[in-house]
């Protein structure tokens, strides 16, 4: 029962959604909806039984591959003149301020506008009765209905000739114009867009209530339009005597009650292919294959003229038609052919390609005449920098295999060797002595403006590399500028022990060359170093941010500067400053000594996370900020839950430094004042009055700080651990970065101290189902991590 409901409530959507109303205008919608609503028509269920006409007309099945890829592109194609009647644009409504024919037929609503002149001065306007009489005051009624403006003026004249003199002798001039003119109705039955009675201008014609009803429907002929009245078939239209010559011959006034038939059309034809439109067009007895053509503007430029293939039904099988050129006129289309107008081969029939060292290179035309010798000479000649010992001419055989053919181009050039005649679509290549030599270049480091890797050229000296990289930079030494070279003689290598060798010598630095100065021809390999002066040193800056008196950017000026002097130098702290919370944030710059040691870090920090032994270098210490046994606890702790990567990303990308800027102060000379590097960002933040716990507690959440309490009242004011609390992995990340962990002594539990801004973590046991954890917890466990310390980080970078 619900699968019935439910297929009741879609199937009007998708006969609704069926409907291609978009194409018609709002114009002919909102005129088709008046109409309707004054016929007490269902204007919903009327829409719905019209389709656009512009739809694809599909050719059934063939077997031939050409015609399956022609029906492919026919689903795009639309009917002919079809366009006409959905463009908004193009309205064919009639002019009513033209002067009213004199062949006009007056009818009943008319008004008549009747000015006399001359011995009198006098008008009236009457509008005709449905009896077809109009009431001129002293003339009475006078008969006007179904006589033309002409007639009609003439009998008005008669009977105001009673009354006005000198309108015989023409003292009195009498003048008849419509003025408003009458509504008519007219019906438009058959295959239409929008069939029904239409209310449309006495002055309107056949054309107009064409477009009034949306055209020919689905199935309705362009070509067979009929006006019927009293019975009587009166004009017969064909639309694409007007699209193609602008022929209105048929184009009749309508009169009331008048009906426009559209007939179904039986004809269609399909042309496609290397046409100028390829579209459906409808076709009648006795047109030939060259009218069709011209229906479809002609061949496009790249048509092959020379055959034609008209697929037709002939009875129950369908055949292929081959149409010469010579016969278009002569050959008859019938209903339901498709024609197809093949394009014209992407081919040359005779071609040559010759590229490479030439002095015009491309493709040339062949005969039977055509040579090696010959093409070149077309071609200008070989340039000076061809390779003749060997060229190639690469042809395709009659089995489309390329088959490669060389031959010395010097030899056939002078004449000591037979000339090759050239087949068509031949490909002759040249090359150049270039491409057969090694790719030699030098290479300029250190202080010059464009250091890197350079094209060796013949005679290429020092001073001509200089040169190339646009001189020195203002920090280059030019006393000591050093040239090493590859040592390409075995008997020079002392046993194989000495690879390369250095030469020295100055140069000016402005660049003013003198004559024996940097005229060391250069070799394949050689390397030039450009050192700069001994002690310079680019400017170092490094940032103080939060809660001091002079925040901003100061200048390093010594090697020994440390964080107490970068303090110093800011006057001071606010009465909002929180101390305790002091970091640095060090800018990850990678330089050419520290590569080294970021690869042994992260080494060593993966061999911590997959031994049991908890060793650790010395220098993963340091990298890590690590001061006592309390902080490394901490970090295992994270170890055992976060992968490789994760720790590796937060620990050493973020550059956090933790520092302890009270015992920094006390005692500058201690090793925890450490040394400011150029980039650096100390941070002096808020002080802070919360303590935020999160994890396996009953109720993550900010509780007060107070001094007063230790880490349980913090736990105990978060609703306490959960049951899935991991108790002895608990650690603080204090808002200075500093991360401590709990530590166990004697079975007792010893948890970290909490200052006023801290976070606490409380991790969550692992379920061991197989005595390990599987690959799918460890996953979930690391991403929880790595998201809890993601948002430490974020809350310190706030701060």
């Amino acid at each position: 029962m619900r699968k019935i409901t439910l297929l009741l409530f879609v199937l009007p959507l998708l006969l609704v959604s069926a409907q291609d109303l978009s194409k018609l205008t709002p114009q002919q919608i909102a005129q088709y909806k008046k109409l309707a609503g004054g016929m007490n028509l269902d204007v919903k269920s009327d829409l719905s039984d019209f389709e656009s006409s512009e739809r694809s007309y599909l050719v059934p099945d063939s077997l031939m591959l050409d015609e399956l890829e022609k029906e492919e592109d026919q689903r795009k194609l639309k009917v002919f003149g079809m366009r006409m009647f959905r463009k908004s644009k193009i309205t064919f409504e009639p002019n009513i301020n033209l002067p009213t024919p004199l062949n006009y037929v007056i009818g009943r609503g008319d008004e008549l506008l009747i000015d006399v002149s001359g011995l009198y001065d006098v008008n009236f306007k009457a509008k005709v009765t449905p009896e077809g009489k109009i009431r001129i005051p002293n003339a009475g009624l006078i008969q006007v209905g179904g006589l033309t403006v002409e007639k009609a003026t003439r009998e008005i004249k008669s009977e105001l000739s009673k009354y006005y003199t000198g309108i015989q002798n023409g003292q009195t001039r009498v003048d008849v114009a419509v003025g408003n003119i009458r509504s008519i109705r007219v019906i438009v039955a058959g295959e239409a867009a929008f069939p029904g009675t239409y209310t449309l201008p006495s002055l309107a014609t056949a054309f107009n209530a064409l477009y009034a009803c949306g055209g020919p429907g689905e199935i309705g002929s362009m070509r067979d339009i009929r006006v019927v009245r009293n019975g009587k078939q009166v004009a017969t239209l064909d639309f694409y005597e007007f699209l193609m010559s602008g022929n209105l011959t048929d184009n009749v006034v309508l009169q009331d009650n008048d009906i426009l038939l559209i007939s179904p059309n039986n004809s269609k034809v399909i042309i496609d292919g290397a046409i100028n439109r390829p579209a459906i067009y409808e076709v009648r007895p006795g047109e030939s294959l060259a009218d069709l053509i011209r229906y479809g503007g002609g061949f496009r430029e790249d048509a092959n003229r020379s055959i034609v293939n008209i697929y037709r039904y002939e009875e129950s099988v369908r055949k292929v038609l081959d149409v010469p050129l010579s016969l278009l006129t002569t050959s008859m289309v019938k209903p339901g052919d498709s024609v197809f107008i093949a394009p014209v081969l992407d081919f040359y029939d005779n071609i040559v390609y010759l590229t490479g060292a030439v002095n015009r290179p491309g493709a040339y035309s062949v005969d039977d005449d055509a040579s090696v010798k010959s093409l070149i000479e077309k071609a200008g000649g070989v340039s000076d920098e061809a390779f003749v010992n060997m060229a190639q001419i690469v042809r395709k055989r009659k089995n489309q295999i390329p088959e490669a053919i060389s031959f010395n181009l010097g030899k056939i050039l002078s004449g000591e060797h037979a000339d090759i005649p050239l087949q068509r679509s031949d490909s002759l290549r040249i090359d150049s002595v270039s491409n057969f030599l090694e790719k030699h270049q030098v290479r300029i480091a250190g202080e010059v403006l464009e250091p890197g890797d350079y094209p060796l050229k013949k005679r290429m000296m020092v001073k001509d590399l200089i040169y190339l990289s646009r001189g020195f930079t203002e920090m280059a030494s030019t006393h000591n500028i050093q040239l090493i070279r590859i040592i390409k003689d075995p008997q020079k290598m002392e046993g194989g022990i000495k690879k390369s060798y250095n030469i020295s010598f100055e140069f000016d630095k402005e660049l003013n060359i003198l004559e024996g100065s940097g005229d060391m021809v250069l070799e394949n390999g050689d390397l030039v170093i450009v050192r700069p002066i001994e002690g310079i040193e680019p400017i170092r800056i490094a940032s103080v941010q939060g809660e001091v008196k002079n925040p901003g950017y100061y200048n390093i000026e010594t090697k020994n500067t440390r964080v107490s002097d970068l303090l110093k130098l800011t006057g001071g702290f606010t009465q909002y400053a929180f101390v305790e919370g002091a970091y640095l944030i060090r800018s990850d710059k990678i330089k050419s000594n520290q590569t080294s040691m970021s690869t042994i870090l992260s080494r060593n920090l993966k061999k911590i996370l997959q031994s049991n032994t908890g060793t650790i270098d010395a220098a993963v210490l340091q990298k890590m900020q690590v001061r006592n046994i309390d902080e490394l606890t901490a970090i295992d702790t994270v170890a055992g839950a976060a992968n490789f990567k994760e720790i590796e990303t937060l620990l050493y990308s973020e550059g956090i430094v933790s520092l302890s800027l009270k015992d920094i102060l006390k005692d500058p000379a201690s090793y925890k004042n450490l040394l400011i590097e150029d980039g650096d960002v100390l941070v002096i933040p808020k002080k802070l009055e919360t303590v935020k716990v999160i994890g396996e507690v009953m109720y993550p959440s900010y509780v007060v700080y107070s001094s007063s309490n230790g880490f349980n009242d913090f736990i105990t004011a978060s609703g306490g651990f959960s049951d899935n609390a991991l108790r002895k992995n608990s650690f603080v990340l204090h808002p200075n970065g500093k991360v401590i962990g709990t530590r166990t002594f004697l079975g007792f539990k010893i948890y970290p101290r909490v200052v006023a801004g801290s976070i606490i973590v409380v991790p969550k046991k692992t379920i061991d189902l197989s005595g390990r954890i599987s690959a799918g917890e460890l996953v979930s466990i690391s991403s929880s991590i790595t998201s809890v310390m993601a948002l430490v980080y974020s809350i310190l970078r706030n701060n």
